[in-house]
């Protein structure tokens, strides 16, 4: 068995912007909410820490990056791993990867929705 080697022709990249499109969907209601309604909170802990550390934008906007480029190396390597196997499906890395990127879409966006509605209630 040869180790896939993972280039960047092979990332999926309309599924990435599906990624961080919801991601920053996420980012811009967080940080409207945070700036603009008294008494709102960041109920993340590692982003409340951070924002603390750092401020507001910086903290918000670089763990956003960050969390789009953990999830992509992530899915584009399981994506590699499956594709390298002898057995595998030919539809098994779109698999992996409509997993990877359709999960990490789901949670930005019903992140960004939890945050509209609070904003409206505001």
């Amino acid at each position: 068995m040869e180790c896939a080697r993972l280039t960047a022709r092979d990332v999926e990249w309309s599924l990435v912007g599906v990624l961080a499109a919801t991601k920053s969907a996420d980012v811009a209601t967080t940080l409207v909410g945070l700036w603009t309604v008294p008494g709102v909170r960041e109920v993340n802990p590692l982003v409340a820490g951070a924002t603390q550390a750092v401020g507001v934008p910086v903290a918000v906007l670089a763990l956003g990056v960050a969390a789009v480029v953990c999830i992509t190396v992530v899915t584009e390597a399981g994506a590699a791993a499956v594709e390298a196997t002898d057995r595998t499906p030919p539809w098994g890395p779109k698999a992996v990867r409509l997993t990877g990127y359709g999960l990490g879409s789901a949670v930005h966006l019903s992140v960004a929705a939890a945050n509209v509605a609070l904003l409206v209630s505001a």
